[in-house]
């Protein structure tokens, strides 16, 4: 598939190509017909009585030749089916690394909208298991920061290890780095996710490392409840090293800023609440009043889902595709698959009341299917003018009107180079 920008498709933003509500909708696969296996039982039923001039053994010899080429025949249709089957799975893999090599230069310059604008509709038709880890790893640049921090994640651990061993506090900490850790260690240990299948795990050593790692790089957030399931899915199909620095871009750069949720007074967890709901009243009238007579709000069952982005209750099937579309859109697909679980849900919540409610929420999420649910929330014509109108007036209540937080967070590109070489050479 030629990656050329030829015009053809809409720009993000208000323009939204989903808006009018028709769902991209996949190439239909052509028909494959298995045909039936002959065996040399229904064959040799259709033998005729030899004449008695005949010789038997003669004819015994023939239509076992004839059995024997028509077993052959059939083996190569079958081997023709097989390879009809497995050839929309191999031309879908190719597609996605002839995409992944096309934009890899181009992540982190300029062409940033370019690349967004192209790759999100490929994200949207599913991004195959086995891409997964490049597709990530390259839309969000990690691999380019890999490159250029070299020896860091692993400076990182070295200083994690060596605070394990002291009790003190350094003279910027609010809170003991030691009692951060204990708390990583605990959370670590009771981390599980919901699991579509047994193919794709984590492991609990490599979270705690992580985290670790993380609380020492980022020592203001350190580390907060919520952050070990994002990791644990990142782990599900990244190295650990990968995992890494895949948390570091999503809690600090654009167009994630995960970061904002974590801080001490979690001001983005505040404004993505009052969006969240203000876009349920927008999408869902009736729903959102019949939640209101029972007061029942919003936050009592999204804060969960929204603040892991799904991953501590939702089956990984699901929030692998959120992830996907997340990495290359941003906080649009947050919401659309909010918008979306509510859709699904609403007629029977309709007719709940208070308490059967909070159950059926509770249970619901081990109940969607990713494909079916991520189909539907594309039909919903959310705009992103739709939530910076709620998050303007979200700051407008808070006391502000400006777009940045006042003390903005810390750039990979701009981290101290000095901060680096120590972190990576240090052996304390």
């Amino acid at each position: 598939e030629n990656f050329v920008d030829d015009g053809s498709e809409s720009k993000l933003g208000d323009e939204s190509d989903h808006s009018s509500g028709v769902l991209l909708s996949e190439e239909e696969e052509e028909d494959v017909v298995i045909p039936r296996r002959v065996t040399s039982t229904s064959v040799c039923s259709l033998e005729t009585v030899p004449e008695e001039d005949e010789e038997p053994a003669y004819e015994e010899a023939q239509m076992t030749s004839k059995n024997s080429s028509v077993v052959e025949d059939e083996e190569r249709r079958m081997d023709d089916v097989e390879l009809i089957i497995d050839k929309p799975f191999e031309a879908e893999e190719l597609k996605w690394k002839n995409v992944l090599d096309k934009v890899s230069p181009l992540v982190g310059t300029s062409s940033s909208s370019y690349i967004q604008d192209k790759v999100k509709h490929h994200i949207r038709k599913g991004l195959p298991d086995s891409m997964r880890q490049r597709a990530w790893v390259v839309l969000t640049g990690v691999d380019r920061i890999m490159n250029e921090r070299k020896g860091v994640y692993q400076g990182m651990l070295r200083h994690a290890n060596s605070i394990s061993q002291t009790s003190g506090l350094t003279p910027n900490d609010k809170y003991s780095n030691r009692t951060v850790l204990n708390q990583i260690d605990k959370d670590t240990d009771r981390t599980s996710l919901k699991h579509s299948s047994s193919e794709r795990t984590f492991s609990r050593r490599e979270l705690r490392r992580v985290l670790r790692a993380y609380s020492q790089f980022d020592p203001e957030v350190g580390y907060c409840q919520g952050m070990n399931y994002i990791v644990a899915t990142f782990l599900s199909f990244l190295s650990e090293e990968e995992a890494f620095w895949l948390l570091v871009v999503v809690m600090n750069e654009e167009p994630y800023n995960l970061r904002e949720l974590f801080s001490e007074d979690m001001s983005g967890t505040h404004e993505m609440l009052y969006i969240a709901e203000k876009l349920m009243k927008q999408f869902f009238p009736k729903l959102s009043k019949h939640l209101q007579r029972e007061e029942v709000r919003a936050s009592m069952f999204v804060t969960q889902w929204l603040m892991t982005l799904y991953t501590s209750s939702f089956p990984l099937d699901m929030v692998s595709r959120v992830w996907d579309s997340f990495l290359v859109e941003g906080w649009k697909v947050v919401y659309r698959t909010m918008l979306g679980l509510m859709k699904h849900a609403e007629g029977t919540l309709l007719h709940l009341s208070f308490e059967h409610i909070l159950h059926y929420l509770s249970s619901f999420p081990g109940k969607v299917d990713g494909q079916t649910i991520m189909q539907e929330s594309l039909k919903i014509g959310l705009k992103t003018k739709h939530i910076q109108k709620h998050a303007n007036d979200w700051q407008r209540s808070a006391g502000s009107c400006s777009q940045e937080s006042s003390s903005s967070p810390k750039k990979v590109s701009r981290l101290d180079s000095a901060t680096l070489s120590t972190c990576s050479t240090s052996t304390r």
